[in-house]
């Protein structure tokens, strides 16, 4: 059975019922743990209620007095909790007695810890009723023991191959070339414009590691920079801003990225441990022809009738730059930028960035050579 969930992840499932049915009453969870101890997250169960899993999974699990057991334990070797934190020595805990006490003797545990990867490391817990503590250790140490390093191997094919369906929905929405990538440009998804930027191979080609390679350098630092900013654990999912055009030899390209949670790839049960917590999905911009810049002003100026600042600022809001970074490149303060942003939006008949961004862009393209 482990063997086969190593090309089939849902085969996890029936590992982790087969696990629970080892011992008199037992119960299965195969969670992923974050190396820092901040939370768990259950991948596949047995033997528990939906509603437990769920109150866990949302709550519970942040304190969990057995998670420094789990942090603390050797790879590949058996822990038993009532050698290492009986659930008697926090018996009065709201862990305790508003989770563990309703679910029906589970207070009693022996697990292990495998499969490290992307800042986290799957564990396998097994929990049966204290009583039969003995009992069911007796059956779980050594079977862990004996099949650990094939669990091991398992996993490490899991997370080494690549669902081609990773993103799938999400990627294929975009027109652009869009790739789903980690924070070391790790490949994890495309879309068709990706693979077809990736089979032209002048800009941009996939290592026999499945890593980006970029050609150029100026794009390859800004493909970086952007990437690890989406992927960095405090951002939030959503927007990021886009980059400046940069002239290539294939063209001339723009960067916009938006910051992912990997839960919400839905691969497969194992996607905490096959994934980055945050992915970059990084979309590559196709920018219009190059323009004469000041009389591209003076267009905006005699058509709008916007003050030399206001056209600077409208030509530079043309979606590769935020509002912020502009102000500071134009040395001015956020608060005459918003003004001044105020008045073109008057002027100009828009009410939304995206819209003048949008404006911008199709009258650049009117006007280049």
């Amino acid at each position: 059975m482990i063997d086969q969930a190593a090309f089939h992840a849902e085969g996890w499932k029936d590992v982790i019922a087969a696990f629970a049915a080892a011992a008199p009453g037992g119960k299965a969870v195969f969670q992923a743990v974050e190396m820092d101890g901040a939370t768990a997250v259950p991948l596949t169960t047995a033997g528990w209620s939906d509603e437990l899993t769920s109150a866990y999974a949302e709550y519970y699990n942040v304190i969990n007095p057995w998670m420094p057991v789990m942090l603390a334990a050797p790879a590949m070797r058996p822990v038993f909790s009532e050698c290492s934190l009986p659930a008697s020595h926090f018996a009065n805990s709201e862990f305790y007695v508003d989770w563990l006490a309703r679910a029906d003797g589970a207070d009693g545990s022996t697990g292990m810890r495998v499969a490290e990867r992307n800042g986290r490391f799957g564990f396998l817990t097994f929990n049966y009723e204290l009583r039969f503590a003995d009992q069911a250790n007796a059956i779980y140490e050594p079977l862990l023991r004996a099949i650990g390093p094939r669990l091991r191997r398992a996993l490490d094919i899991n997370c080494s191959t690549r669902p081609a369906f990773v993103g799938g929905q999400l990627l294929n929405a975009f027109v652009e070339p869009a790739f789903l990538l980690g924070s070391n440009l790790q490949i994890y998804g495309t879309n068709a414009g990706a693979d077809a930027l990736l089979r032209d191979g002048k800009l941009l080609r996939s290592s026999t590691r499945d890593s980006l390679e970029v050609r150029h350098t100026a794009f390859r630092d800004a493909i970086i920079k952007a990437a690890q900013r989406a992927c960095a654990v405090r951002m939030l999912p959503g927007p990021s801003a886009a980059t400046p055009a940069i002239v290539t030899d294939s063209g001339v390209f723009s960067i916009v990225t938006l910051t992912v949670d990997s839960k919400f790839m839905g691969a497969s049960v194992l996607s905490p441990l096959m994934f980055p917590r945050r992915l970059a999905l990084v979309t590559i911009r196709e920018c219009s022809a190059s323009y004469d810049r000041e009389e591209f002003l003076l267009v905006l100026r005699e058509k709008f009738g916007l003050t030399p600042a206001e056209a600077r600022l409208a030509a530079a809001l043309d979606g590769s730059e935020r509002l912020s970074d502009i102000a500071e490149r134009f040395n001015v303060k956020m608060s005459t930028a918003r003004i001044q942003l105020r008045s073109v939006f008057r002027k100009m008949d828009v009410s939304r960035q995206a819209e003048l961004a949008r404006l911008i862009l199709e009258m650049r393209a009117r006007h280049a050579p």
